[in-house]
């Protein structure tokens, strides 16, 4: 399963529908706590893919507190961040190296079905 973590709600809902057409399982969150909540009682979620920059909570930060407070066993395998920013914003952040790929924004829908193929079931 891939959880969406997006609170651009309108973005969210068309990642969301382009990944049920390609067959591929997900759920949509709004805020980083929902993702929090969700992956607290979800144990089978393969990929997280979260915008970096959000409200209370961004993208990494919803990262290092699931890797601080759930047990391994229930946390999600990968991790891919979603962003904005322009590449070199966000160059050298000591965050980085915890997810697999960088989506950087507007990138094309076949993108977010190809990320989530290769790294869910």
């Amino acid at each position: 399963m891939v959880l969406l973590v997006e609170n651009e709600n309108s973005l969210g809902e068309l990642l969301l529908e382009v990944l049920n057409e390609a067959c591929i399982s997900a759920h949509l969150v709004l805020t980083a706590q929902d993702a929090y909540d969700f992956i607290g009682s979800n144990g089978a979620i393969d990929l997280v893919i979260t915008d970096l920059h959000m409200g209370q909570m961004s993208g990494a930060e919803l990262f290092q507190k699931v890797e601080r407070t759930i047990p391994v066993k229930s946390r999600p395998k990968y991790w891919i961040i979603s962003t904005g920013s322009l590449p070199c914003d966000i160059q050298g952040a000591e965050w980085l190296d915890n997810f697999e790929e960088i989506l950087y924004k507007p990138f094309p829908l076949e993108k977010i079905v190809e990320v989530a193929k290769k790294y869910s079931k």
